[in-house]
């Protein structure tokens, strides 16, 4: 009896729903929830009162667990369901139970807003009635208390025992005759009530007469009257119920409210809202003239002003309430007045929108200040003419040129309609005006700034306009900046508007102004990519302005993409980016450092095929001038030969430095010179290498006393001969010769680069290097012969085949296994210091666990020591033995006993040589407490650090070689190339400007195999018939914007007149500049679209 179906409803929903009490009844009796909600938050008794079930809703109130207040989800009682059906049987049903009638639900409305929402008259009256009962009621029962008080009242006390009566009256909800009540209430500010319920307000502050009036009910307006509603009631916008009667047009209800208490018709009638406005604004504004009439004859103020400086005649204008406005010039409203902004009734009509707004003329010509409306500037100094010219309303130009309006009026900014016209392509309109002579005049006649028509015209790029005033002779005259025509068309033009004035007058091209700017550099300042594209290929020159800056450096900035993208794939970037080569405005510098992905498109362009498929000659150019400008022949040396790819590196422009174009480029220097210089190296540190070796391979023996008379006999028979051979000599002669002409190369290095040279380890470790060799040389020539010179020798002739190893990170081929094996030695470094701490404490345990008894001392000693020794320490019994019976111990346990050779077994172990056997297995089975003695200790020790030291470290190198395989390759790639690059780029800054000009290459050209292949005949062929239909489709838009054009001129030429065609062209997207809050502009305001 209690299931749910899909909706959350239980049977007694389903019951209650079909008006059913016998099955109510038996779902009652089988112990059904009365009181769940379904997922509508909805209670059975909810829906009772709703259906206007009567039966139902008495069966459910009569069980207790069934509350006669109980809340849906919005917070409704179940009186709220009642007024949908008006059901005042159900009313009176839950007024009788004790339902609650102030109640509000959660949007703060009470049951009487709900009641009066839903025109719900008969539950309205039995509120009423039931709450005066109430009242009655209560107030019995505290007069009861009161008739001591009123009894004991002195004859000479009668006024305040009438006063105190009608107080009493009021409260109780009865109201006391008038010949009984006070003065002091009849005098009274504020209309009061006997009614707690009819001034309830909702959270919008709307009692509930404003409901009334708002669904303009007239039984119920009356009811909420005669109940003592407050008429002077305002919600929080500050509306009256005057203002919502006046809002709506009901006259009715509007002297059903002034009518009701005379007294209050004065105040109801000067009460404003928030925005100022009073009932008789806002009867002007929705278009109400019989409600201006009435509110006039009781006492409104006919040009009263809100906030905002608003007469009703000027609200009925800017809301295009064109009946409203025409009444109100009729009865003599105020014409002259503004608003805030200084705008007038026909101003304000225009940015209405209203087309029907034209048959307010006759009305205004009646009154002889039409010409003075047309001619009041605003705020702005805009005229009506300003206004039309700017919004395009050809009716309202000519109606305002007709009734007086000045062609040759001037704004704030001394700007004609004229010059409004032309900045938002109003060309009919611009044709209307220059067919009168003032409009001719308006042509030549400049603003503050010095523009003309002509200027305003081509910098918002209205090509018809421009070139109609061209074809009218207008002039190509400066504005006070200097700038002609063009350079305002660069701004926000279109390359059309540029190619009408450049057909008309070529020579302003290359026209400065007085910053020394071209048309050039003001497209480029404004990112103007198509006007940049059309001056480059006219041939605009490339000059810089008079603070040096060019083009380029105003159109290379972030956010300019597009105007960046114009310029780097335009045919003149060589030109342009060879002229600024050698400057601090490159292009192509500028390009690495804030557009990279625009340098990829320019280094893509220069990577082009050649040739004719399956042929010898076919094969891929490199165009490297894009990277290198060509040698001069004024350079004396070359001038930073490769500072781009250097910028490059330093940048760290991977996805530049690995473009096809820049690895050919490194290609092509390597295999030009490159590496026959740096064969001659390698083989030069190969010799030195070698010799080095012959020399300590010569040498005599570290381990010899040197200081022995007969060792340094046997020395001089074995080895002096030799060491001072002449080969010896000469070798060691070359070495510092060599040597000393390499310090003296390095030291010009460090000269000009000073500590920069040390940033680089391998420079720090050659200094070393040749510091260690020209000692070592030294001392082999002065016949110094000692451990130490023998020795130094022998770590020079290390350092020199690790150098050789370096020498061959320049090699292509094998140079990235050298980064790759730094690399992986530098992350073994990072780890051993992870680990050393470990080995550290491992050697020390191993040191301590495995020492053995000190043999030699324990046999010097006496034998009642040996004997209390071999007694105390386990260590020693089997030392307290003959020498015969005593075993020996194995030489593994012996390396633990020295602290440093524990370090050193315990290193050895971390790689791999553990030698368990001879340390711990042996031992342990030999049956002799000395070696292991605490076998507890030492077999967990051991296992730990088999587990924690080298399988860790082996897992650690195998995880490093395996994750980050990618990112070393991808590491030793780049640091391959950034070494060649500063490689080569070194030897090309010393280079002399002979040789550098024939060993520079400007391109290069690959040749693919020759191959014999079926030829696909849809390849290039559709490529290029798409790039035909997307040329043809990108002028579609044009064509149908010039049809459109034609067609509506064709349609005038016909008179064939109609309210879509009377508004000009032109731009609608800035119509407001300038207007502060303009309103729509759909249509036109005088004669403009309906």
């Amino acid at each position: 009896v209690n299931a749910l179906d899909a909706l959350g409803n239980t049977p007694v929903h389903l019951a209650v729903r079909a008006c059913r009490v016998d099955i109510l009844n038996l779902l009652i009796s089988n112990g059904a929830r009365l009181t769940t909600s379904n997922r509508d938050g909805l209670q059975p008794v909810h829906l009772a009162s709703e259906l206007a079930f009567v039966a139902g809703l008495k069966r459910l109130l009569d069980y207790k667990d069934v509350e006669v207040d109980a809340l849906d989800e919005r917070g409704s009682t179940p009186l709220y369901h009642c007024f949908m059906l008006d059901s005042d049987e159900c009313v009176r049903i839950l007024l009788d139970r004790g339902t609650n009638i102030y109640h509000k639900n959660a949007f703060g409305s009470s049951v009487l807003h709900e009641a009066i929402l839903q025109h719900a008259v008969k539950c309205v009256h039995l509120l009423f009635e039931h709450e005066i009962v109430k009242c009655l009621q209560d107030g019995l029962k505290r007069t009861k208390k009161l008739s001591s008080t009123l009894t004991a009242v002195e004859p000479v006390d009668q006024k305040k025992s009438t006063s105190l009566l009608s107080r009493i009256g009021d409260w109780i909800g009865v109201g006391v005759p008038s010949s009984r009540r006070s003065s002091t209430l009849s005098t009274s500010s504020e209309p009061t009530s006997t009614s707690s319920l009819i001034n309830l307000v909702d959270d919008e502050g709307f009692s509930p007469i404003h409901i009334a009036v708002n669904t303009g009910n007239m039984e119920l307006i009356k009811a909420c009257l005669d109940r003592g509603a407050n008429v002077l009631a305002q919600d929080l916008a500050g509306q009256t119920p005057l203002h919502y009667a006046c809002t709506r047009g009901d006259l009715d209800c509007a002297k059903a409210l002034l009518e009701h208490n005379p007294k209050y018709k004065a105040r109801m009638i000067s009460t404003v809202n928030r925005d100022g406005r009073g009932p008789i604004h806002l009867a002007a504004m929705y278009d109400h003239p019989n409600l201006i009439d009435y509110l006039l004859s009781q006492g409104a103020e006919l040009n009263a002003r809100d906030n905002k400086s608003m007469t009703p005649l000027l609200l009925a204008g800017s809301k295009g309430s064109v009946e409203a406005s025409k009444h109100l010039v009729n009865i003599g409203a105020e014409l002259t007045c503004c608003d805030e902004n200084g705008r007038n009734l026909v101003s304000l009509l225009l940015f209405s929108g209203a087309g029907a707004a034209r048959d307010i003329i006759p009305d205004l010509m009646k009154t002889g200040q039409l010409p003075v409306l047309f001619n009041q500037p605003d705020r702005w100094g805009c005229t009506f003419m300003h206004i039309s010219a700017r919004l395009g309303l050809r009716v309202a130009m000519r109606i305002g040129a007709q009734f007086g309006g000045h062609i040759l009026a001037k704004d704030s900014e001394h700007s004609t309609p004229l010059h409004s016209a032309a900045r938002f392509g109003r060309i009919q309109i611009c044709q209307y005006m220059l067919e009168m002579n003032e409009g001719k005049r308006a042509l030549f006649l400049a603003d503050d700034k010095g523009r003309l028509p002509l200027h305003l015209a081509a910098q918002y790029g209205n090509n018809r306009v421009v070139e109609f005033f061209l074809a009218n002779g207008c002039l190509y005259r400066r504005c006070h900046e200097g700038n002609t025509p063009l350079h305002y068309a660069a701004m926000k033009g279109n390359a059309d508007t540029c190619a009408l004035l450049l057909a008309m007058n070529p020579s302003i091209l290359n026209e400065v102004n007085y910053t020394g700017s071209t048309a050039l550099h003001f497209a480029a300042m404004h990112a103007n990519a198509d006007v940049i594209n059309y001056l480059l290929t006219a041939g605009a020159d490339v000059i810089p302005d008079h603070n040096g800056l060019y083009f380029t450096s105003l159109a290379f900035q972030p956010g300019s993409y597009f105007a960046s993208r114009t310029i780097a794939l335009h045919k003149r970037f060589p030109e342009i980016a060879a002229k600024l080569w050698n400057t601090d405005q490159c292009p192509i510098e500028k390009m690495i450092r804030n557009a990279p992905s625009i340098l990829l498109l320019v280094l893509d362009v220069h990577v082009t095929e050649c040739g004719i498929r399956n042929t010898p000659e076919h094969g891929t150019k490199y165009d490297f001038t894009v990277l290198q400008a060509p040698p001069r022949v004024t350079d004396k040396r070359p001038v930073a030969p490769m500072k781009l790819v250097k910028l490059m590196v330093k940048l760290k422009r991977e996805e530049l430095l690995i473009h096809p174009l820049c690895t050919a480029y490194l290609d092509v220097k390597w295999n030009t010179y490159g590496r026959w210089i740096q064969f001659l190296v390698t083989l030069y540190y190969l010799s030195l290498s070698i010799s080095i070796t012959w020399l300590a391979l010569r040498q005599m023996p570290l381990s010899v006393n040197y200081d022995n008379p007969q060792t340094s006999q046997c020395m001089d028979k074995l080895y002096v001969h030799r060491s001072n051979s002449a080969m010896n000599r000469i070798i060691l002669v070359m070495i510092l010769i060599c040597n000393g002409f390499h310090v003296l190369i390095k030291s010009f290095e460090l000269f000009s680069q000073r500590w920069e040279y040390f940033k680089e380890w391998t420079n720090c470790l050659l200094s070393i290097f040749q510091i260690l060799v020209g000692l070592s040389a030294m001392l082999n020539l002065l016949e110094y012969r000692t451990p130490h010179g023998a020795a130094l020798t022998l770590i020079v002739m290390f350092i020199s085949w690790f150098n050789l190893l370096l020498q061959l990170l320049r090699f292509q081929s094998i140079g990235i296994f050298v980064i790759m094996f730094l690399q992986v030695s530098t992350t073994i470094m990072k780890s051993a210091s992870v680990l050393s701490m470990l080995f550290f404490a491992f050697a020390v345990t191993f040191h301590k666990l495995l020492t053995l008894p000190e043999e030699q001392e324990f046999d010097e000693s006496p034998q009642f020591l040996k004997n209390r020794l071999a007694f105390c320490f386990l260590g020693f019994q089997h030392l307290n033995q003959s020498t015969t019976d005593r075993p020996d111990a194995d030489l593994s346990m012996k390396v633990y006993a020295n602290m440093g050779l524990a370090l050193f077994q315990t290193l050895m172990m971390m790689v791999g040589e553990y030698e368990h056997t001879d340390v711990i297995t042996k031992p342990y089975l030999d049956s002799q407490a000395s070696t292991i003695y605490i076998p507890e200790l030492t077999f967990p020790f051991f296992a730990l650090f088999v587990f924690l030291v080298p399988i860790s470290l082996m897992n650690l190198m195998i995880g490093l070689a395996v994750g980050d395989i990618d990112n070393v390759r991808r590491s030793a790639t780049q640091q391959l190339i950034a070494q060649q690059v500063y490689w080569l780029e070194s030897l090309e800054a010393r280079c002399p400007m002979w040789l550098y000009r024939r060993i520079y290459v400007p391109f290069w050209i690959r040749r693919t195999a020759t191959t014999i292949k079926k030829r696909d005949p849809h390849q290039h062929e559709v490529k290029r018939d798409m790039e035909k239909l997307l040329e043809l489709a990108s002028g579609l838009s044009e064509l149908i914007q010039r049809n459109r054009s034609k067609i509506d001129q064709i349609v005038q030429h016909l008179g064939v007149s109609k309210y879509e065609t009377e508004t000009d062209q032109g731009n609608y997207d800035e119509v407001n500049f300038m207007f502060g809050q303009a309103q729509s502009t759909k249509g036109s305001g005088v004669g403009g679209k309906q």
